[in-house]
């Protein structure tokens, strides 16, 4: 039979070392845990802590999500549980949903070191942007006991857990900018080194970076430094930007779109990434023109790649903006589902392309259009205003001038 469970409730780790949380997806509500809880847990914080176990257990028992999936309930049905959940088509028996409760999946690891950011995204916050925490005059509180200990507690679970078997795990660093992390390349080589001593054979050790890639070119070079004396892990990208351009700078600003083309040429030309991914967060303000960012990445993943083999030595990431509700694609007319229906057929034209991965995107994108105005209901349009409103007074901008058609929608 078919059932609700999620597959990253189980495969996935998320530890977010600045606002001190754990949990298994980046759309779930996380847990807060204390040193103590850490001291107690060791190696069991990731896959025993109460919020995930309860979790579980209600989605097995009432196969219903739990109120922590906020992101999945609040665009159900067309949520990102159709396009992250990996058992979405699985039958399951009555034994196999039982057991299910103690098992350990885990082959995705998602660590956020710090906040350290030299960008201001119009859809994020000072609890995850260094930069967006100088503007708004808050303090930053580093607490080094509770770093430490989730890190060690990390480290010990990587050893006793996860080397012993011949799966693939995979390893993705966020931020913040994780590139601009004092202690990044330590913590990799640390990863690196564990599974390294304990010499698993056909084991396979992915390691990502998630990006903004507007750092300077040295510190690209410094990254690719550390790759070439680690040739036996595959080492992947995934570069974070909405738009091209001037779009591109004003959503996510602090961007220097010419210095993304140059990093990302250099990522390309080095020849040592696996694969590069370029994660879009999809918004009211991306839609427009999105066929165009399409485009452009396709463009220059090919051009040195010479093949549209998407799904396998690049992609396009599936995300939606569904906080703040002004970027929500809700607040957008009909008429930009047109849009949507152009990136469909730009898609769906690719040659040798990966089927599945093709019609997974797809239905990302089908997902989205079903999405556009649904948030057209009055006070939400008026809250919208305001809010563009409040961002333009903070950041000094007229954003109904840089973005002219918010005009017309709000």
């Amino acid at each position: 039979m078919k059932h609700l469970v999620c597959s990253k409730m189980w495969t996935d780790i998320n530890l977010n070392i600045p606002t001190k949380e754990i949990k298994n997806c980046c759309k779930r509500q996380s847990a807060k845990l204390s040193v103590e809880e850490l001291k107690f847990l060791s190696k069991d914080t990731f896959t025993k802590h109460k919020l995930l176990v309860d979790d579980k257990q209600f989605m097995i028992e009432n196969n219903q999500l739990p109120g922590a999936c906020h992101g999945c309930k609040i665009t159900w049905p067309d949520s990102l549980w159709n396009n992250w959940n990996a058992w979405k088509d699985k039958e399951w028996s009555q034994e196999q949903l039982t057991e299910l409760t103690d098992k350990d999946y885990v082959r995705q690891i998602e660590i956020m070191l710090g906040i350290t950011c030299n960008q201001t995204c119009m859809y994020c916050t000072e609890f995850v942007s260094s930069k967006w925490a100088d503007i708004k005059g808050i303090p930053i509180v580093n607490d080094s006991e509770w770093e430490d200990t989730a890190l060690n507690n990390l480290f010990n679970y990587i050893e006793t857990e996860r080397y012993n078997d011949d799966q693939s795990i995979w390893y993705n660093f966020l931020g913040g900018e994780p590139l601009l992390e004092p202690r990044i390349f330590e913590v990799v080589e640390k990863i690196i080194n564990i599974h390294r001593l304990k010499n698993v054979p056909n084991k396979i050790i992915t390691i990502n970076m998630t990006t903004n890639l507007n750092v300077k070119p040295k510190t690209i070079d410094r990254y690719i430094e550390i790759i070439e004396k680690n040739t036996d892990i595959i080492w992947t990208m995934s570069a974070s930007i909405d738009a091209t351009g001037s779009q591109g700078e004003e959503i996510r600003d602090g961007l220097i779109f010419e210095r993304f083309e140059q990093n990302l040429d250099k990522i390309y030309a080095s020849k040592k990434f696996k694969h590069v991914n370029i994660l879009p967060s999809v918004s009211a303000l991306s839609i427009p023109n999105k066929v165009e960012l399409l485009k452009w990445f396709i463009n220059i993943s090919t051009k040195y790649k010479n093949l549209n083999d998407f799904g396998h030595t690049w992609s396009i990431g599936t995300n939606i903006v569904t906080w703040p509700d002004a970027m929500h694609p809700g607040i957008l007319t009909d008429s930009y589902k047109s849009e949507l229906d152009s990136c469909i057929e730009v898609i769906s034209n690719l040659k040798n392309a990966n089927p599945s991965v093709v019609k997974n995107y797809i239905r990302h994108l089908e997902n989205i259009k079903s999405l556009i105005g649904s948030k057209r209901q009055s006070d939400y349009l008026e809250q919208a205003k305001t809010w563009y409103q409040e961002q333009g007074k903070i950041k000094n901008k007229d954003y109904f001038e840089i973005f002219p058609f918010l005009k017309d929608i709000l």
